[in-house]
């Protein structure tokens, strides 16, 4: 992502145009609806604050969310479940994904939250080590525990 957005500012071009048009290209079909999930989601939601942070760009998590939930970014906002994507990072000119400590250290202050109190969920093992590296309590996700396994775990918890 830095180096389209530093490709877009060279050349004046609107980096929101870019990943707009870029993300025409990919098939979202492939995505499997879970009604369960949402559902899961939901429960958690109201024991739990949710925060949604992609590596992306919104026009993409945008998609993912449609073809799996049938709701976009503002109708998961509605829930009380704020997305945010890789524009939220950007500092300096720079964004910071979620495997730079860093990122994730200004994240979870602008969310006004302790390193202690949040749980992050992520499917890349980079990430998660970033997480534990700041002393975050993190969970990897993968096929044989998924996420929905885990918000039924965490949901029978309380």
């Amino acid at each position: 992502w830095n180096a389209i957005y530093e490709i877009c500012m060279e050349q004046d071009c609107a980096f929101d145009d870019f990943c707009k048009q870029m993300i025409t290209n990919i098939n979202y079909d492939k995505i499997r609806k879970s009604m369960v999930l949402l559902s899961l989601l939901k429960a958690t939601r109201k024991k739990f604050d949710i925060v949604v942070l992609s590596d992306n760009h919104h026009y993409h998590l945008e998609q993912i969310l449609r073809h799996r939930f049938n709701m976009g970014i503002k109708d998961f906002e509605k829930l009380g479940i704020n997305c945010y994507d890789i524009t939220s990072t950007e500092k300096n000119y720079k964004f910071y994904p979620k495997c730079d400590e860093n990122a994730l250290l200004n994240f979870v202050k602008k969310q006004r939250k302790n390193i202690s109190d949040c749980i992050f969920v992520d499917n890349s093992k980079m990430n998660i080590a970033a997480g534990r590296n700041i002393g975050m309590k993190s969970i990897y996700i993968y096929r044989k525990r998924s996420l929905q396994k885990f918000l039924r775990d965490l949901n029978s918890e309380n």
